[in-house]
Parts: structure tokens; C-alpha cells; sequence
């Protein structure tokens, strides 16, 4: 099965009902869907529906202590991602392996 993570910048949001629609398109057609968005709504001015996307949905903002070292944990486990991550997150050319973040997460 597919997996994908559908970010938005709000979500749920009543005024952009066809996230909603999409989403449940792409569950459709077998696609695992992770709710991602970026600040956190009040469930209090949401629909039935919406709210029901809102319980599954995962926030960015704002993170905890716990869920930012599991991500930092996760990242470092692998030298080769964590060195990709840092050079396009810094914008530089440089050669994914060996970079400076690589040698320092391995230590």
C-alpha cells in the first residue's frame, strides 16, 4: 500500500473543503493518508466531519520536547538522509556524505 503525508498549512479548515474530498479520493484508491498541518485548529468551529479529520490529523505547532528528540533520533540513525536533510535545509551544494552534520550525529 501507498503511503502518503498530506501537509496543509491549516487543516481541517472550513473554507477548503476539497482537502477533505481529495483525501478521502486518494483513500479511495487504496493510498494510506497521514493528516499533516502545520497549526493546530480549534475543533469548537468545525463540522461533524471535519472534526473527524481533526482526531486523526497530526500538528506541527506546537511540538513537544518529545516528539522533536524522536524526530532528531530518527534522522540520526541514518548518516545518509541526515547528511541529504542538512544540505538542502542549509542550501548548499555540497556532496550529501561526508558532511559535517553526518560526522557529528555519529558520534
Amino acid at each position: 500500500m501507498t503511503t502518503v503525508a498530506y501537509i496543509a498549512n491549516e487543516f481541517p479548515s472550513p473554507i477548503e473543503h476539497y482537502v477533505m474530498d481529495e483525501i478521502g479520493e486518494l483513500r479511495r484508491n487504496g493510498v494510506e493518508v497521514i493528516c499533516c498541518s502545520g497549526k493546530r485548529v480549534s475543533p469548537n468551529t468545525l463540522s461533524l466531519a471535519e472534526r473527524a479529520f481533526w482526531k486523526e490529523t497530526r500538528f506541527f505547532q506546537p511540538l513537544s520536547d518529545a516528539t522533536l528528540m524522536e524526530a532528531a533520533r530518527h534522522l540520526a540513525s541514518d548518516r545518509h538522509n541526515a547528511g541529504r536533510c542538512y544540505s538542502r535545509c542549509c542550501g548548499t551544494r555540497a556532496p550529501p556524505l561526508p558532511c559535517a552534520f553526518a560526522r557529528w550525529v555519529t558520534r
